[in-house]
């Protein structure tokens, strides 16, 4: 059974940016993040991948970054094996100047014999000198299934952060300060998986 952590206090503020490149349409989201761990920084954007798969449409893959109290956003759309290449190789140069960088896009993951379908997200801290690297994964159903839309529990594909019960602790956190994607995760939450 998950922790669950609830807070009425403000913890950001969004301000959009729509922006056009050669790459197709992005769209870029720039956030003021109430303190600096990475947990919740995960927890936050893994809510808003969640939360961005509820109609059935897969996941437009971001990257996501935090530098001080900063956070910034940007969607990649079009093909999405090739908008993953590009964010992967965005998330190494991120950590030339962010405390935490995180991409995230849809994909599969096999738990036993079966082969789900599979929010992935794949972050980076730079804790002290050290850059720290984690591999989420959140099995779903899609909303397009004959079944309805479930979410199942968070794996943890790699870590090698030395306390991450701490950290999915404050994993939890995050998910919680993303109000309408948390309300999409415990209305649709099947812990069979």
């Amino acid at each position: 059974m998950r922790k669950t952590f609830l807070s009425e206090k403000k913890t950001h503020e969004a301000i959009f940016k729509t922006q056009t490149d050669n790459t197709g349409m992005t769209m870029e989201i720039k956030l003021k993040a109430s303190d600096g761990d990475f947990g919740r920084f995960m927890g936050y954007f893994t809510c808003h991948a969640v939360w961005s798969i509820e109609t059935g449409d897969i996941l437009c893959p971001f990257i996501a970054r935090q530098q001080g109290k900063e956070r910034n956003l940007k969607r990649h759309e079009g093909e999405n094996k090739e908008s993953v290449e590009v964010l992967k190789t965005e998330l190494a140069q991120a950590m030339q100047d962010s405390t935490y960088a995180v991409i995230a896009y849809d994909g599969y993951v096999t738990i036993g014999k079966d082969r789900l379908d599979a929010l992935l997200l794949e972050g980076k801290a730079r804790l002290n000198t050290k850059i720290s690297d984690i591999v989420i994964a959140i099995p779903y159903r899609s909303a397009k299934s004959k079944k309805s839309f479930a979410v199942f529990k968070p794996k943890l594909l790699k870590f090698d952060f030395q306390d991450i019960e701490n950290i999915m602790t404050e994993f939890w956190e995050g998910v919680y300060e993303h109000k309408k994607g948390a309300a999409v995760w415990d209305k649709y939450l099947d812990e069979s998986l």
